[in-house]
């Protein structure tokens, strides 16, 4: 393939994503997390607070807001006002898809390239994540990157490597706190793989790198805290904080140690004191979860870890999976499949194996972070296919994964492959971020005119106001609070043929309406996640 073909398939398939990624942008209403982190983003920049909600960090807030930053924008979100901000995330997706052509590129050749950016191009998930101003699309785009440039450190250690391996590894640090274990794990097995029983001697000789990178990366994350000082427990006393329940236990059995030291940690301001803050807190969280989880249809008291593994065998298209395990079998096979071990294999299992050590809810955005290594791993090996008798099948695999995406358009988030059935009845298995997380008011609109609807009345899972889309209820609209969010909103129109309910997929589960008899059964399912009761 010469390099002009290359660079124009590469160019075609990174527009092919923005297109798509633009159109779903502008189909789909806000989805549930979407408000809270332009607010956050944009109280970073404009108040330089950081306390408000403390368990992620801030970057890739930081990073969509940029464009209200220039136009002073502070009005209320819809998915007009929102646009700019996931044009930025879509922005993020197309540098996503650059690089790992150009990492794949270099390590395996051109055609491989083009054959994994065909898959990350029309990857529903990435298609789906890539437009929202979703914190866990730019851990997976910051997670590459600082994992493909530790490869070249990895590969050949300089000081000019170990200066790019610790600003992308604080990039990556700064978009979301499981990139510290994902990074961890993945470059600790990648060293001890590579250089096999000389991985300690190696560590030892690279020591002044790698303690440079590592203070490099703090500096950078502390830039996304604007350089702030903050102390390491929140000063804000509230009975349910854990600091101030353990404050209070101290007290009263006279520890005055425990006392002093958490006086002190409240009162003394430190570089990356909130972000250290924020790492304590999902130690801590993370030992007391003990909340209910939604997998296969049914709430279960805890979540176990082969639950998302499970789910990413139905939000990944098989032809994706179809690739990925035969790339698993050629590397244990002792064949050339080796070669993806490192790049490709290593940091796509790490991702799932610290999920499932930690027993993740078993949402699929989670593990977005192992999705480029899984297409990195499937277009090499569709590259040896095309190389080989089964040319065939390479193309097959290649249009039934295109048109996996081309079919779900512009809903990707409720994607589901064919394991699960019929569209119809994907509801019956997924909910939340795995299909339903408030996307589809467009598509709820466009039915309610057609049917000429007299009255609707709505439970709606999202974080968008109705009133945009022409629905003025009897109650207010777009509040985070459980008891709100279960609600019925009721719209009249006038006279109409007549009146329907309607339920969003969470809120069916969530909120019990599928245990009363009336809802059992819906008659219609919009957008795979509005469920239709007359």
């Amino acid at each position: 393939m010469s390099r002009r073909v290359f660079l124009a398939a590469i160019a075609v398939l990174t527009a092919a994503f923005a297109v798509l990624s633009a159109g779903s942008a502008l189909s789909e209403s806000l989805t549930y997390d979407e408000p809270g982190n332009v607010r956050e983003g944009l109280r970073a920049f404009r108040q330089r607070l950081f306390n408000r909600e403390v368990n992620n960090p801030r970057l890739v807030r930081e990073y969509a807001v940029l464009p209200y930053m220039i136009t002073g924008f502070d009005g209320n979100l819809n998915r007009q006002t929102v646009f700019p901000a996931r044009l930025m995330m879509i922005g993020l997706g197309c540098i996503l898809i650059l690089a790992v052509s150009r990492t794949v590129e270099v390590r395996f050749g051109s055609a491989a390239a083009v054959f994994t950016a065909f898959f990350l191009a029309f990857e529903p998930n990435l298609l789906a994540h890539g437009h929202y101003v979703s914190l866990d699309f730019g851990l997976t785009v910051f997670f590459f990157i600082a994992y493909a440039v530790f490869q070249k450190f990895l590969d050949s250690p300089t000081r000019t490597a170990a200066a790019a391996a610790g600003i992308s590894l604080g990039w990556a640090l700064a978009s979301k706190a499981a990139a510290l274990p994902f990074f961890a794990v993945s470059a600790a097995s990648a060293v001890l793989l590579s250089q096999r029983e000389n991985a300690g001697l190696w560590l030892y000789r690279n020591r002044g790198y790698i303690i440079g990178a590592g203070l490099l990366a703090a500096l950078v994350i502390w830039s996304s805290y604007f350089f702030v000082t903050e102390p390491f427990i929140s000063g804000e006393i509230h009975p349910e904080r854990i600091s101030s329940r353990m404050l209070q236990d101290a007290q009263n059995s006279g520890n005055t140690v425990l006392v002093r030291l958490i006086r002190l940690m409240r009162s003394v301001r430190l570089p990356l004191g909130t972000y250290l803050g924020m790492l304590k807190n999902i130690a801590v969280y993370s030992r007391l979860q003990t909340a209910q989880v939604f997998f296969l249809g049914e709430y279960r008291q805890g979540s176990q870890w082969y639950y998302l593994p499970a789910v990413a065998l139905m939000k990944l298209t098989l032809p994706m999976i179809i690739l990925f395990f035969s790339a698993l079998r050629l590397a244990v096979s002792g064949r050339s499949g080796k070669k993806l071990i490192v790049p490709a294999l290593i940091p796509a299992l790490a991702v799932f194996t610290v999920l499932a050590m930690g027993k993740s809810y078993p949402f699929f955005r989670y593990a977005l972070p192992a999705v480029p290594f899984i297409g990195i791993a499937a277009g090499v090996t569709l590259s040896r296919f095309w190389q080989s008798r089964f040319r065939w099948l390479a193309a097959v695999l290649l249009i039934w994964h295109g048109l996996a995406a081309a079919a779900q358009y512009p809903y990707f988030v409720s994607y589901a492959n064919e394991i699960t059935g019929p569209r119809s009845t994907r509801y019956r298995l997924l909910h939340d971020s795995n299909l339903d997380w408030g996307q589809a008011l467009s598509a709820f609109r466009d039915y309610v005119a057609a049917v000429k609807s007299g009255a609707v009345s709505f439970s709606y899972f999202g974080a968008e106001s109705g009133v945009y889309y022409g629905f003025t209820p009897d109650s207010a609209w777009s509040s985070h609070i459980f008891s709100d969010v279960c609600a019925f909103h009721t719209t009249r129109f006038g006279p109409g043929a007549d009146s329907l309910t309607a339920i969003s997929v969470t809120n069916w589960y969530a909120c019990g309406y599928r245990e009363e008899d009336r809802f059992r059964e819906p008659d219609r399912v919009i957008a795979d996640s509005i469920l239709i009761f007359r």
